[in-house]
C-alpha cells in the first residue's frame, strides 16, 4: 500500500494516511477523473465498510485535501450518522482542524500553506468553489500545451470549451467571468479557474 499512496501523497503524509486507511478499515478507490467531484465518501452498507473514493487526476495537494475532506465525512457519520448536514458545522470543524494539523506538519509549500490557512477558517463543500484555494492547485497540475485557465485569457479574446463551444471573455464580477457565446450572443459565467482554449 505504501507504494501505492507514494504515487498520490506528498511523501511526508503517506504514513499518517496509510495508518488511517488501515485503523478506519477503509476501502479506498482511486477513479477516473470525475466532473462533477473530486471524491466521495460513502458509509457503511449491506457488509461492507467505509468506501473513500478520489480522482486519480489529482495532484498530490489536492489528492491530499480530498482525502481528508472526505475523512472528515466518516469522522463525522461515526459521531452523528446522518442526523447532521453532510456539510454543516460538525463537518466544517472537523476538516477545519484537520487541515489546520497538516499546516502544523508543514505538508503544503508556503503560498499554499497560506491559502490552505485562509479556506481553513470555514472550508467550503468543494475545495474547487474556492477560487483562491482552486487557482493555488491548479499551479501544481501537470500543464497541457494547449489549456489555460480562463482568468490567464486577456479580456475580448476568444476561446473555447473541451465540447467545442466558442466564447468572447468578458469583465470579472464578483467571483465569476461573464462571457457571450459566439454563436448565440448568450452571456454565461464562468469560474475563472476553468479551463479553456485560447483562440
Amino acid at each position: 500500500m505504501h507504494e501505492t499512496l507514494l504515487k498520490y501523497f506528498p511523501s511526508d503524509i503517506v504514513p499518517l494516511a496509510e495508518s488511517i486507511i488501515k485503523e478506519n478499515k477503509i476501502y479506498l478507490t482511486i477513479t477516473p477523473s470525475r466532473k462533477s467531484k473530486a471524491g466521495d465518501y460513502r458509509s457503511p452498507h449491506n457488509g461492507k465498510g467505509h468506501r473513500i473514493s478520489i480522482n486519480g487526476n489529482l495532484n498530490k495537494y489536492a489528492f491530499t485535501i480530498t482525502f481528508f475532506h472526505e475523512y472528515a465525512h466518516l469522522l463525522v457519520w461515526e459521531n452523528y450518522k446522518n442526523k447532521v448536514l453532510p456539510h454543516g458545522i460538525e463537518w466544517k470543524s472537523v476538516f477545519s482542524r484537520m487541515l489546520k494539523k497538516l499546516l502544523k506538519n508543514k505538508v503544503f509549500p508556503p503560498k499554499l500553506a497560506m491559502v490552505v490557512e485562509n479556506y481553513s477558517i470555514n472550508p467550503k463543500a468543494s475545495s474547487y468553489s474556492d477560487i483562491y484555494l482552486a487557482r493555488e492547485l491548479k499551479k501544481f497540475d501537470k500543464k497541457s500545451l494547449f489549456l489555460k485557465s480562463l482568468i490567464e485569457i486577456e479580456t475580448g479574446k476568444l476561446f473555447k470549451l473541451e465540447n467545442g463551444r466558442t466564447f468572447v471573455k468578458g469583465n470579472i464580477k464578483r467571483t465569476r467571468i461573464w462571457c457571450k457565446e459566439e454563436k448565440t450572443n448568450s452571456i454565461y459565467t464562468f469560474n475563472p479557474n476553468v479551463e479553456v482554449i485560447e483562440l
